[in-house]
């Protein structure tokens, strides 16, 4: 992955004259970004894109910015950077991946009642409840399928959008 990364740092040294300046997409999520008690971005994601875009001779701009509106920004040109995007065919046409962050698994959690159990796909279509996601999110290509064969899929899943709320204490 560092080779990746390191690829991505030519790349960019090469695309940009003497200086660059991106806009990287980031949002309070966990250890991998939030801001600290001064409001400056830390964690893991900010970390490396700091690591990277200073190999690569650039400067930055962090930018909270919404899931789904980043996807249209980057396919628009309004922004350069975000971290934590799956591959798909779909977003490949307008973005270029420079490797794999990490390796994730998603999991369906529910409150301990009523007590839901998924073992496989086919075993949302009897959940008493649908599930919740996230809209313009990808699970994974088998989940893509599985979505694809139903047909009222909106029978057994929620689409949610993603709001970021900060509030000062």
């Amino acid at each position: 992955m560092f080779k990746q990364l390191l690829a991505f740092a030519l790349f960019l040294a090469s695309t940009y004259t003497l200086s660059c300046e991106l806009v990287v997409r980031v949002e309070d999520y966990a250890a991998q970004s939030h801001r600290d008690e001064n409001q400056q971005w830390q964690g893991i994601d900010i970390e490396l894109i700091k690591t990277l875009l200073n190999q690569a001779g650039c400067t930055y701009k962090f930018v909270p910015i919404r899931w789904g509106r980043a996807l249209k920004m980057l396919e628009t040109g309004n922004l350069d950077m975000m971290m934590s995007v799956s591959k798909t065919t779909e977003r490949s046409k307008y973005i270029h991946f420079i490797g794999p962050q990490g390796i994730e698994q998603i999991l369906v959690v529910s409150k301990a009642s009523p007590k839901i159990i998924l073992n496989r796909f086919e075993d949302i279509k009897s959940t008493p409840l649908p599930i919740g996601v996230q809209e313009g999110a990808f699970y994974g290509s088998d989940f893509t399928k599985f979505v694809s064969s139903l047909s009222n899929p909106d029978t057994y899943f929620l689409k949610c959008q993603i709001i970021t709320l900060n509030f000062l204490f």
